[in-house]
């Protein structure tokens, strides 16, 4: 939908993130978005509609505020400018308040997403600060996700997937044993045994990550994606480019 891609390119440096949810299979989903190339967020499959109030339709949008709380539901062509700005001057009061006693740069700072920096302030004044022990813990929970989900990425074989996350992790951790830990992920990632893999993943997700609007352009792309396929046969990356052929060669209902 291009009004909540537009949302979360305005909003997603602010602390917005845009996901859809649906229950759908993964292979319907990538139908989908092959012939409707207007969604830039991520979309999670399979999943349930528990937990979410008065599910009455769909397309149906929910705002979750930063204490986890549903602050907003109905369609998404409600979702407006307003009420976005609103929830994230919400988000930094819930921070503020979350942990009152320390410094307001180490707060920005989580904010901002530089964990390290913020990290490094709060298991210095652990001893002095309850706040900054609960700063650290908050941290700590958010670095054990993100590590685990980017092993995830490894071991499904997204190794180019995996590698734009380590970095990522490396510049949110800078000098930390979480940006450690990723960087002894991306070189695993780039070892001998893996740099095929890699090497192809990456350019794969270079070739699907526009998907032309034109029925022949997106024949021609198919086409050059089983070529892919057999130059890299025997990789994940393989296999998942042929999946891709077959997903730009069919029709949506």
């Amino acid at each position: 939908m291009p009004h909540l891609n537009k949302l979360d390119k305005k909003y997603g440096e602010k602390g917005l993130s845009v996901i859809a949810v649906t229950a759908e299979n993964v292979d319907i989903v990538k139908a989908f978005s092959v012939h409707h190339t207007n969604m830039d967020y991520k979309v999670y499959t399979k999943s349930s509609q528990r937990g979410f109030p008065n599910m009455r339709g769909i397309p149906q949008a929910h705002i979750i505020a930063a204490d986890g709380s549903i602050a907003w539901s109905g369609r998404p062509s409600g979702v407006s400018d307003k009420k976005i700005e609103e929830l994230l001057k919400e988000r930094s009061l819930f921070f503020y308040k979350k942990f009152k006693g320390c410094s307001k740069s180490a707060i920005n700072n989580i904010l901002k997403k530089k964990y390290g920096k913020a990290y490094k302030y709060a298991d210095k004044n652990s001893e002095k600060i309850d706040t900054a022990k609960d700063m650290v813990s908050y941290l700590a929970k958010i670095a054990t996700r993100q590590l685990e989900h980017t092993k995830s990425l490894v071991s499904k074989g997204e190794l180019a997937q995996a590698y734009i996350m380590t970095s990522k992790l490396q510049k949110e951790w800078s000098g930390t044993d979480t940006a450690k830990k990723a960087y002894e992920i991306q070189k695993e990632i780039k070892n001998r045994d893996n740099k095929k893999e890699y090497r192809a993943t990456k350019q794969l997700a270079k070739m699907v990550s526009k998907i032309p609007r034109k029925s022949k352009d997106k024949a021609r792309l198919a086409l050059v994606l089983k070529k892919f396929a057999k130059k890299y046969d025997g990789t994940k990356a393989a296999q998942n480019a042929l999946d891709w052929a077959k997903t730009l060669e069919s029709s949506w209902p």
